[in-house]
């Protein structure tokens, strides 16, 4: 959930011992975290080396069947495109290598990099989170917000925070659920889209006053909170 559960530091590289100790491939998902936690991914962000990795839409920038695998030589050899070969692993697809696809993930990263684009959707994401905690201090709202880079969460009914190993916490599942849910609504009235009414992903588009009008929109739904 991209951080919706906030390991503590350290977490991702024990688990990479651990892997290691046991003689278990680790891998990585970086579907949400690569180009948004940082250029080198969720792995560079927390400092971890997977021994695999996958990657998902965000390295095409939005183009049709943009995804890959990667990883060390040592296992990627035995990747296989197609089938036979021997004993290799099938990891291809209908459009596997497609070139448009391979050229529009090649171009999207490197507008990312170039011009910065992770570093300023992190600030973003600093900015709008300030702003909220500023907000909910503001009319004494037990609601918290964090940015794990251009990634905003704000935490309105602590929905992911609840522990089904704690019988009076799955009880109350269903109404924290409707609140959330209350709460996208809310949002959608004031012309704001978020993702299931906890989070936000921020990009180069959004400018100071973009995110000011943001927070002073939220403000108007902590006014009516009773």
């Amino acid at each position: 959930e991209s951080g919706a559960n906030p390991v503590r530091p350290g977490f991702n590289k024990e688990v990479e011992e651990l892997c290691h100790e046991n003689k278990a491939l680790l891998i990585s998902d970086e579907v949400v975290c690569a180009f948004r936690l940082h250029m080198g991914g969720g792995q560079a962000y927390y400092g971890y080396e997977p021994d695999l990795s996958v990657f998902g839409k965000i390295i095409g920038h939005g183009y049709p069947s943009a995804a890959a695998i990667g990883g060390k030589e040592e296992y990627m050899k035995f990747c296989a495109a197609g089938v036979g070969g021997g004993k290799r692993a099938y990891s291809g697809g209908t459009l596997a290598a497609n070139p448009l696809t391979c050229a529009a993930a090649y171009h999207a990263i490197k507008l990312v990099e170039e011009t910065g684009a992770t570093e300023k959707a992190g600030k973003a994401g600093t900015r709008l989170a300030n702003g909220l905690n500023k907000v909910f201090e503001k009319y004494e709202l037990p609601w918290f917000s964090y940015n794990l880079g251009g990634t905003v969460h704000f935490h309105t009914s602590c929905l992911f925070g609840l522990s089904f190993d704690i019988p009076d916490q799955v009880g109350q599942l269903p109404s924290r659920k409707k609140f959330m849910e209350h709460m996208g609504a809310a949002l959608v009235d004031q012309e704001i889209i978020s993702v299931a009414g906890s989070r936000f992903y921020m990009c180069i588009l959004h400018s100071d006053e973009l995110i000011d009008q943001t927070v002073n929109k939220i403000e108007e739904i902590c006014k009516k909170i009773e």
